[in-house]
């Protein structure tokens, strides 16, 4: 079927062909559900924003109850800086297969003072939204009595040190006394997050000294050493065009006095040397173990991807690698990013092609390190 063949080619990175396809099925088929999904998405990674919007709306009106449209028509109008609207559709997506919607015997928090409540929120999605929309966390406290946090086994060691919840836990149950409950990724909308007033107090995360100390011991000294990390969770529905191959990044190790030490939690990759790649992931067994890393790097560079949120909610030097239609998350004004003013970005200017960006990082880096890095002794 044509339409199967122009989502293949969506998912494959042929978006020409996609939208070749799609304007074919269109002709015959005005109302195809599937095809007016999918046509806004591939005028979105083509560029033609405004079009994709008007597309998504024209769905969003044809089919209002189905969540999926609205959830993909509240990430354009993100991208676009529409907060008030993009917050509210982007509610839809508590009602998409595969989300975290919790249901207690509890009404939803809309952010409302209550003094003398407890509520809990939960962490959703993947562990970079819940690393970026942890720094709601204090406002909530700043309006009820109790703040529980209910965390991802994963992010709890990083987590646990906080001081902005009472309580910290991985399991919530019908029964657990609570007055009211809301989600991470509902905190936005409910305090109105548009580019003026994100709170961006860094650094977010605090970890024992301990353990950043006990990394520090595994790692080079004399370098400058760099963190990468080159690929996202294989599941997700962008990583086709957010991830690299690590072969880009392996030339800079070739910068004098420059060390690269991989931040992947990832199989160990036997043909990449020691000295070109630092390989950490067999001994990662947590985020608060990828943060300690981090506190001891003199720079993280990474794709869209958890790692980029972790280095930068820890308020180390950090450079984004994006590709040429970013994410909603790191739309940047006049060239700062709102959730993140302090990073920067490496941005394709073609799609189809990384080289250039990776240039653009080495001359960088070469600039850079002229002034950053000293040899002891």
């Amino acid at each position: 079927m044509i339409s199967e063949k122009a989502h293949q080619a969506y998912q494959s990175g042929d978006l020409e062909l996609s939208l070749q396809l799609c304007e074919e099925v269109l002709q015959q088929q005005p109302d195809h559900y599937i095809i007016c999904q999918l046509l806004p998405m591939v005028l979105f990674k083509l560029g033609r924003i405004g079009d994709a919007i008007s597309q998504m709306q024209s769905a969003v009106n044809r089919w209002h109850n189905i969540a999926e449209v609205h959830f993909s028509l509240s990430l354009m109008l993100l991208h676009q800086g529409d907060f008030a609207r993009g917050w509210r559709e982007y509610e839809w997506r508590l009602q998409v297969k595969g989300f975290v919607n919790p249901e207690l015997n509890c009404r939803r928090w809309q952010g409302e003072m209550i003094d003398n409540q407890t509520i809990v929120v939960f962490c959703e999605q993947g562990f970079g939204d819940c690393i970026q929309f942890a720094r709601y966390l204090p406002l909530v406290k700043q309006r009820c009595k109790k703040l529980i946090f209910g965390s991802f086994p994963a992010l709890t060691p990083l987590f646990e040190h906080e001081t902005c919840f009472d309580e910290i836990t991985e399991t919530v149950t019908q029964s657990d006394d609570y007055d009211c409950f809301t989600t991470l990724a509902s905190l936005p909308r409910i305090f109105a997050a548009n580019e003026a007033n994100i709170p961006s107090v860094y650094p977010f995360l605090k970890l024992p000294q301990q353990m950043i100390l006990s990394w520090q011991a595994k790692l080079p000294t004399n370098s400058y050493k760099i963190g990468i990390a080159w690929s996202g969770r294989q599941t997700h529905e962008n990583n086709l065009h957010r991830s690299v191959s690590l072969d880009h990044f392996l030339p800079l190790s070739k910068l004098t006095g420059v060390t690269l030490i991989s931040l992947q939690i990832h199989p160990q990759l036997e043909d990449i040397g020691p000295n070109q790649l630092i390989q950490t992931g067999a001994k990662i067994k947590s985020f608060a173990d990828t943060a300690s890393i981090i506190k001891n790097l003199d720079l993280v560079i990474s794709v869209d991807t958890a790692i980029a949120h972790l280095a930068l909610s820890l308020n180390v030097p950090t450079w984004v690698i994006l590709p040429q239609i970013e994410e909603w998350r790191w739309v940047h004004y006049n060239g700062v990013c709102p959730w993140y003013p302090q990073v920067r970005f490496f941005q394709q200017k073609d799609r189809k092609h990384w080289k250039v960006v990776f240039d653009e990082i080495y001359q960088a880096l070469q600039k850079d390190i002229d002034f950053a890095f000293i040899p002891d002794g």
